[in-house]
């Protein structure tokens, strides 16, 4: 038995050594290359970390540069190029594999019905089943009452509904306004606001006035929501007169007082802007045409009565900076 041991042990140590001896005796890439530089003085450029563990199947054969290369590169993922020096660069490049045709698998046999023999065929006995009829005793279930399900009414209009508002820009003004919108389908509301200043200001300044404007509005989009358009309509009563020296104000409504009425219609645009879910602002702006009744007066302090006159008015009817509480 020991041997057989021994014998083993030698033919192992035999077999390592012979292999050892085997890759010494064959050279590595930088070997190769270094040869083939000093034999031919020509320069080549590579990097040992890439050759070192590099053994060539063929060694350095006759011919050219590039005919030497190509034999010692030949299955190894390098390759090499002439620089413009007349330098051989040795660099790694990825070399398409060429993959092995996949062998086709196996067909299976196709049985032809005309080779199968009637002895081949083997009919199986049914197996008796023993099926034996439910007894249901229905006098054991109670009627079931089924109550109509209720499906939940979900409102399909989840815009707002009605809303208050105040006019800054008579706010300014000490003139008491209120308006209300109220929805009248997807894209259509009611806007009704009412204005009413009853103040005598110092130096004879009036600013008399009740004013009510009825508006229809149109939403392109959806009601208190981005642009509308308007057709309004207004009646108004008013005292006014002596009024500041400002260059907008006319001459006639420095020195004269007006009283009288007015009615009238016209178009407007708007736009609205949404600051939370409910306050927002509202800007408009419209024109129109008015019909004026009227009585003068040369002044405030005497009184005295000059004329009575109608007027047409077109031009601006409406401007608003509303402030907007949305109710529901």
């Amino acid at each position: 038995m020991r041997r057989i041991l021994y014998i083993l042990l030698i033919l192992i140590v035999g077999l390592s050594t012979m292999s050892i001896s085997a890759q010494n005796n064959r050279r590595n890439l930088t070997s190769l290359l270094n040869e083939v530089a000093s034999k031919r003085k020509v320069t080549i450029s590579f990097s040992p970390t890439l050759t070192n563990n590099i053994y060539p199947k063929k060694g350095i054969t006759n011919g050219s540069m590039t005919e030497i290369l190509k034999n010692l590169l030949e299955d190894i993922d390098l390759d090499f190029k002439l620089t413009k020096r007349g330098t051989f660069f040795i660099f790694k490049s990825k070399k398409p594999i060429i993959e092995k045709p996949k062998p086709e698998p196996p067909k299976k046999p196709i049985i032809k019905i005309d080779t199968i023999k009637p002895a081949d065929i083997k009919v199986y006995a049914p197996i008796p089943l023993s099926v034996k009829p439910l007894s249901i005793n229905y006098a054991k279930f109670k009627s079931i009452s089924v109550e109509p399900y209720n499906t939940p009414v979900i409102s399909k209009d989840r815009l707002p509904f009605i809303a208050v508002k105040s006019n800054l820009l008579y706010d300014a003004t000490t003139t008491f306004n209120l308006g209300i919108e109220i929805a009248l389908a997807k894209k259509w509301t009611l806007d009704i606001s009412a204005n009413y200043n009853p103040w005598k200001f110092p130096k004879d300044v009036r600013l008399k006035h009740f004013l009510i404007q009825p508006e229809v509005r149109y939403w392109p989009c959806e009601r208190f929501i981005g642009h509308f358009f308007g057709l309004h309509a207004h009646f108004a009563t008013f005292n006014v007169g002596a009024l500041p020296n400002v260059s907008f104000v006319s001459d006639n409504m420095k020195q004269h007082r007006y009283e009288g009425y007015l009615y009238g219609a016209g178009i407007s645009y708007g736009y609205h802007w949404a600051m939370s879910n409910r306050w927002s602002l509202e800007g408009v702006i419209g024109i129109g045409y008015a019909r004026i009744h009227y009585d003068k007066f040369p002044c405030i302090k005497c009184g005295a009565y000059i004329k009575t006159d109608n007027k047409n008015y077109f031009g601006p009817t409406k401007v608003a900076l509303n402030l907007i509480y949305i109710i529901k």
